[in-house]
């Protein structure tokens, strides 16, 4: 089921195991579901109601997956250095975000300790589907012999600037650090962006 509603029943169960069943088509995609009590859309706020006599139906949306996770980094590797191993692989230009979770409690003014597993944005499904091929490669210092691949849990540009207003709201000191230090927006040609400016233009 692709891009359409399709009536699962009456009762909670009827939609959970629905949409159980339904698996990313390729394992490559990811969908997004929108529930419905006859016409009404539920918010996030409200609660599925345990049966409803007008039916109980869903809307399957298909995305495009373009952000990928890499584990099994070396932890001594800087933002600056995960791009430069990106770009050595062949894909230059063609991702506007590297996000490097950074270990606050073991770094110092003159190591920078990762967590093993970087998140990178690229403009194009096309881009993110060939990066399993050309990332997956064997790097010394890692946890393992080879990177690992594989789709982010968080898809898209607009759910990383989501996520980067959020630990900027926050207020709090250690999320604004750690995203000073991890970020690396980008523009279309791949010239390096000042955070605010990738975020609020």
């Amino acid at each position: 089921v692709s891009d359409s509603a399709f009536f699962v029943g009456a009762r909670v169960s009827d939609v959970r195991e629905a949409l159980q069943r339904i698996r990313p088509v390729g394992g490559n995609s990811h969908r997004k579901y929108s529930l419905f009590v006859g016409q009404h859309l539920l918010q996030d706020s409200e609660l599925l109601p345990e049966c409803s006599p007008e039916g109980i139906s869903a809307l399957v949306v298909e995305t495009a997956s373009t952000s990928v996770m890499v584990r099994s980094i070396p932890f001594d590797w800087t933002p600056n250095q995960v791009c430069r191993w990106v770009d050595a692989a062949g894909l230059q230009n063609t991702y506007d975000l590297v996000f490097v979770p950074i270990d606050l409690a073991k770094m110092d003014g003159l190591y920078k300790s990762n967590l093993g597993y970087f998140f990178i944005n690229f403009v194009t499904e096309k881009h993110a589907k060939r990066s399993f091929r050309v990332l997956d490669q064997p790097v010394a210092g890692g946890r393992a012999n080879y990177t690992e691949v594989s789709h982010a849990s968080w898809q898209g540009r607009a759910a990383y600037e989501e996520r980067c207003r959020q630990k900027i709201d926050s207020g709090e000191a250690h999320q604004l650090l750690s995203l000073r230090l991890g970020a690396c927006p980008f523009s279309s040609d791949g010239t390096r962006l000042p955070l605010e400016v990738w975020l609020w233009g």
